[in-house]
């Protein structure tokens, strides 16, 4: 039969529908253990018997590292209070008899992302009939060029959120190249930006400079040319940075197509683990998916709609973000160990304490459990036997 490997984007949701139903079980007031099997039974069946889900059919050894994932889970939100033991078989919870349906695990999703919204207004000046004294001609030059000062001051003002938005972009690109956070992605999105400040460019001296120039001649201002070429230059960084906006939309819609196994697809430069960090991280001792676990219970609290982590000039940058963006890279170097997630968060949801470092205990199935069970009771004495009768599926290495 055909085995399937355990991917990054399978752990990213495994991991948060476990932490999702844990907080379910908690809010009905399931004890630890009760939880644990409830969660266990759940998983096994995704793992072995829910065709449905893309779990089903995975190796033995990957096997082991969705019950890892669970085991993570369980660590990190333990306390002194509650501590338990898991190295103890799961009792399998039959689910037909019980009010709490069967979770379905990792079953086939596709992927969403947020429509990008633009709204410009267009305002269409309404027309004079035509007088023959001069003082109504007269007048309307004067509120024609009450007008154009109108839209000038609009233009300057929506210029300045759009520099914010250039410069948050560009910091965040030399920050990407900085830290290796997707060297093809940062190169495409500064390639991009380019093309489109050259495209608005183009556009605007062929189409819009006339009409404009002609339009401040016409309303008689005392220095038509100097309006022309202010106007001109806050349509063409407002245009720039519509058009890097959608061009960046795409191309992260595009990597996400491109990498639909990522640990996040949406962002697989920054919130990833690559194989050589992935290598460094064994030898140091410390267990990549454990990391990975962190990084997708992190990257849960991260505010996508303003996921900019460059400098800002007119607000503070997104402080929360930019603690998880640090703290993801420390742990990707392996320089972040062992953390609370309420120490990076305001306020999570569920305060999670995560060790990374390799567990001394690994997943076996119940049917192996108990055959090594039998295989090492013929060589102990009777005390023994009756100790190793409540051992775990859990064996150190």
């Amino acid at each position: 039969m055909l085995k399937f490997q355990f991917t990054d984007r399978q752990l990213s949701l495994l991991f948060l529908s476990l932490e999702k139903d844990y907080k379910t079980y908690t809010q009905e007031n399931l004890s630890m253990d009760d939880k644990y099997d409830f969660l266990c039974s759940s998983l096994d069946y995704a793992l072995n018997q829910d065709q449905n889900s893309s779990l089903y059919n995975l190796s033995t050894s990957d096997k082991d590292k969705a019950f890892t994932v669970l085991n993570t889970l369980f660590d990190a939100v333990q306390t002194e209070s509650s501590r338990f033991d898991r190295r103890r078989p799961f009792k399998p919870v039959d689910f037909s008899t019980s009010r709490i349906n069967y979770p379905h695990y990792c079953h086939h999703h596709g992927l969403f992302w947020a429509d990008f919204f633009l709204w410009r207004p267009y305002y269409y000046p309404s027309s004079n009939n035509v007088e023959n004294n001069s003082n109504s001609k007269q007048n309307g030059s004067v509120l024609l060029a009450i007008f154009i000062l109108f839209i000038l001051i609009l233009l300057m003002f929506i210029t300045l959120f759009a520099l914010d938005y250039l410069f948050s972009s560009i910091q965040s690109n030399i920050e990407r190249l900085i830290y290796n956070e997707g060297i093809l992605q940062t190169i495409l999105s500064m390639m991009l930006f380019a093309a489109c400040a050259a495209s608005v460019s183009t556009v605007i001296y062929f189409f819009l400079s006339a009409p404009i120039t002609s339009l401040c001649l016409a309303a008689a201002l005392a220095n038509p040319i100097a309006v022309a070429v202010i106007s001109l230059t806050c349509i063409g960084i407002i245009g720039t940075a519509l058009s890097v906006g959608l061009s960046n939309t795409a191309l992260n819609y595009g990597m996400a197509s491109a990498y639909p196994n990522a640990l996040i697809p949406m962002d697989t430069g920054r919130f990833n683990l690559t194989e050589s960090e992935s290598q460094k991280l064994v030898e140091k001792g410390i267990d990549p998916l454990k990391i990975k676990c962190a990084i997708v219970a992190l990257y849960e609290h991260y505010d996508k709609d303003h996921d900019s982590a460059g400098a800002s000039l007119l607000f503070w940058r997104n402080q929360q973000n930019q603690k998880i963006i640090e703290a993801v890279r420390k742990l990707r170097r392996g320089e972040l160990v062992t953390f609370n997630l309420a120490d990076i968060i305001d306020q999570p949801e569920l305060n999670l304490h995560f060790n990374c470092k390799f567990d001394s205990q690994i997943y076996i199935p119940q049917a192996e459990a108990n055959t090594i069970a039998v295989v090492e009771a013929k060589v102990i004495d009777t005390q023994e036997v009756s100790e190793f009768a409540s051992a775990p599926p859990l064996i150190e290495r």
